[in-house]
């Protein structure tokens, strides 16, 4: 499964750092990160979420925020989150792809060459943060209000 295009206005890890915290039960949030990965064309139609892997995608989520705020801040990310970035990239080892759009731009893309489907759909977030934070960064910062905890500033 291709991953989605690495670029300012689809950064899969600015919209999982968005995701809610809190209101779900885990049965309902295992059933919201299903559709949640569908919806981004990290998952297929049909996969489950037990609770033992809602937990590595909740550990998964704080680990990008934490990135994500320490970049802001021009800090190291916590240790922890790094390993945890670190450990969801290697559990489906992958490359980046070139992915061409019908007016023919392109943007990069990730592909996960192996692991588990979710193991993919993790190792995707955790390409796409790296790729946020080193090519991007600079344009980061912290939402406003009611909106995402995160944006990318536009530059341009």
């Amino acid at each position: 499964m291709t991953g989605p295009c690495l670029n300012d206005s689809t950064a899969v890890s600015l919209l999982f750092a968005s995701t809610p915290d809190d209101g779900y039960d885990a049965a309902e949030a295992a059933r919201v990160l299903e559709r949640w990965l569908v919806a981004r064309g990290l998952a297929a139609e049909g996969v489950r979420v037990a609770s033992t892997e809602l937990s590595r995608f909740l550990r998964l989520r704080h680990a990008v925020r934490e990135t994500l705020a320490a970049r802001i801040d021009g800090v190291a990310p916590d240790e922890s989150a790094v390993r945890i970035l670190e450990s969801a990239a290697l559990a489906a080892p992958g490359t980046p792809i070139g992915v061409w759009s019908a007016d023919g731009t392109v943007t990069r893309g990730w592909r996960s060459t192996g692991g588990d489907p979710l193991d993919r759909a993790a190792a995707t977030i955790a390409a796409d943060v790296v790729d946020l934070v080193c090519d991007h960064g600079d344009r980061l910062e912290r939402g406003a209000g009611d909106g995402p905890p995160f944006t990318l500033r536009d530059d341009g």
